[in-house]
């Protein structure tokens, strides 16, 4: 009987891959005692892949001292890093040099300073997390209660 549900459970599963070393968003709708559920996140993480078991179970963790667990496949979401280059305007960056601001004015191209070399760094650490370029994609929408007349 258990063989047989978790055979059609797993049959309306869309189909998804990870690898290990993915970061990916983790989906827990518990809500806290005496708080809206309105304002409670659903989507919990960044969380790497540490391990595939099947191809619908992984291992995540949360950080490297973190205990590790079993996850299934629908609770998982991909995690995207935004690039530097696409931050809004709201949020904070590193503010320019006084030396780099002298050296654009002077037109001197070939001088480098410490505020160039992080956001040089900064790119090449998206590269290396596989950031998409299209930044962050939000998860599915819970979706509505269902009502009866």
């Amino acid at each position: 009987m258990a063989v047989k549900m978790k055979e059609h459970y797993d049959a309306a599963v869309k189909p998804k891959q990870y690898n290990v070393g993915d970061l990916i968003l983790l989906y827990t709708p518990k809500t806290k005692r005496g708080q809206f559920a309105k304002w409670q996140p659903l989507w919990n993480g960044p969380f790497w892949v540490i391990k595939i078991i099947n191809s619908v179970n992984y291992v995540v963790q949360k950080t490297p001292h973190s205990r590790s667990f079993i996850v299934h496949i629908n609770r998982i979401w991909p995690y995207y890093v935004q690039p530097q280059s696409e931050m809004q305007h709201g949020q904070l960056t590193e503010p320019a040099s006084s030396s780099q601001s002298i050296s654009a004015a002077a037109g001197d191209a070939t001088s480098t300073t410490a505020a160039d070399t992080s956001i040089q760094t900064d790119t090449q650490v998206a590269e290396m997390q596989g950031a998409s370029g299209i930044g962050m994609q939000s998860p599915p929408a819970r979706h509505p209660a269902r009502t009866h007349i």
